[in-house]
């Protein structure tokens, strides 16, 4: 490809969707990297931010209710309305499938009676 092919108006135009994005430097990339790893180590240190948590749910399977952090509430709650969801939209289903199957049967009768 030529120098002007690549150009369109004095501005690069770039070959493949690979050249649309430019990598960060590595150097940067390790920086941030060594950054996350040393986040991720202190969080689990005691008092850090993932110990407590996994301390709370440790905590949560020998106490009651009221004792349960919120968090955990709430994901428990969400996790049960989920359920309770997606079983309504199964039986839904189910009985549209009765319903179809038996608007779809064969009239028997012999025509006297008011049928289905």
């Amino acid at each position: 490809m030529s120098h002007n092919d690549r150009q369109m108006n004095g501005q690069h135009r770039p070959n493949s969707i690979l050249d649309q994005f430019e990598l960060p430097p590595a150097k940067k990339s390790k920086q941030r990297l060594a950054r996350l790893r040393t986040a991720w180590r202190e969080s689990w240190e005691e008092g850090g931010f993932l110990y407590q948590r996994w301390e709370e749910v440790g905590r949560a399977r020998h106490a009651n209710w009221h004792e349960v952090a919120i968090w955990i509430k709430t994901a428990a709650l969400f996790a049960g309305l989920s359920l309770i969801v997606m079983m309504l939209d199964a039986a839904g289903d189910i009985v549209s499938v009765a319903l179809k199957g038996l608007s779809a049967a064969p009239d028997i009768g012999s025509g006297e009676g008011s049928g289905l």
